[in-house]
């Protein structure tokens, strides 16, 4: 069922002419998340600029969490804590395809034993043979980003590629606020070199999809069954 309402078009002219300078080649392929994370970058480097920042500063008021990077050194046991802001969480692919489980996931230990990623350790005042990395959420931002990192260096081909697993994504998190599924960034295309953005989003209570300037209805309650083989690359909650 076509959706038609009547509204006018937004032009990006305006918004692209602040972005990078490589953001504006008219046919280069750009990463929907990193065209998001200078988006965020831009409100807060402008909010700085005026007399009350923290009250222009809709980077840090919605979309701003924090992480704890906790590291205990296996050899002296010191352990050291490193908080981090974030605007996005940056998801890889596992064993499991399914969002929540991918998140949960990366927020879990890891070990640091290899040669590439030893820790260096304060006390010992030297890399250690190992190291244990805990990453917890310590503060939920009200609206949250999630990135699938879907391309990435395929050093045989010495070129960018990208990952078609499909993944399952709830209408529902928790990370660890609860949240709900608002809007979904889809990439179509099996190329990280090119392909076409779109995205499925919620309005006046349905998911609709938003394809340029067709706005059609999605029948099925989960928007993931309308994208036929297209997978999300970019996810976007509220609280």
């Amino acid at each position: 069922m076509e959706y038609s309402p009547v509204r006018q078009y937004v032009s990006p002219d305006k918004v692209r002419s602040l972005l990078p300078p490589f953001f504006k080649a008219s046919y280069a392929q750009h990463d929907c998340t990193e065209l998001a994370r200078n988006l965020l970058d831009l409100i807060e480097v402008d909010a700085k600029k005026r007399d009350q920042p923290a009250q222009y500063n809709l980077t840090q008021k919605w979309f701003e969490g924090k992480t704890v990077k906790e590291t205990i050194c296996q050899t002296c046991n010191t352990k050291t804590e490193r908080s981090e802001n974030f605007v996005d969480l940056s998801v890889n692919f596992g064993k499991e395809n399914n969002l929540e489980a991918m998140i949960v996931d990366s927020l879990a230990d890891e070990v640091l034993n290899d040669e590439d990623n030893l820790f260096f350790c304060d006390t010992c005042d030297c890399k250690v043979p190992s190291a244990v990395r805990a990453h917890r959420v310590v503060s939920s931002p009200h609206y949250l980003l999630v990135t699938l990192n879907r391309f990435y260096y395929d050093k045989a081909s010495q070129s960018m590629s990208k990952i078609m697993t499909n993944v399952d994504v709830p209408l529902r998190l928790e990370v660890p606020s609860a949240y709900k599924l608002k809007s979904v960034v889809i990439h179509a295309g099996k190329s990280a070199g090119y392909g076409h953005y779109y995205a499925a989003g919620v309005e006046q209570g349905k998911w609709r999809l938003f394809n340029d300037f067709k706005v059609s209805d999605i029948a099925s309650p989960k928007p993931q069954e309308s994208m036929n083989i297209d997978q999300p690359q970019l996810d976007f909650a509220d609280q």
